[in-house]
């Protein structure tokens, strides 16, 4: 699986600037971001086992590092199928972790 999350994260820096929409999570942290928000990304981070793979998004004249597992990838990139079974795949690790806490 790391091998999995290297190789997606090298795909996401070349497809780079990427966009997404912000997922109800986002949405709930960053009030001043709508629903039909389109985000640029402009970087791809590894945060490990804990963080995942995040994404640096322009908010204006700042950035801010959202989990990629908070945005939801527009219909047409070529890497939005990847990006979705990694996200999947993470949701449920993470929820058999917070299962057993």
């Amino acid at each position: 699986m790391e091998k999995d999350v290297e190789n997606l994260i090298t795909a996401m820096k070349k497809a780079l600037p990427m966009y997404a929409y912000p997922a109800k999570y986002l949405l709930k942290e960053f009030p001043d971001i709508y629903k039909g928000s389109k985000l640029e990304i402009t970087d791809v981070l590894n945060l490990g086992d804990e963080g995942g793979i995040s994404c640096c998004i322009l908010r204006g004249n700042t950035v801010a590092i959202v989990s990629v597992t908070h945005l939801n990838f527009v219909d047409e990139h070529p890497l939005r199928d990847r990006i979705n079974k990694y996200k999947f795949d993470r949701i449920q690790m993470l929820k058999i972790q917070h299962h057993f806490r």
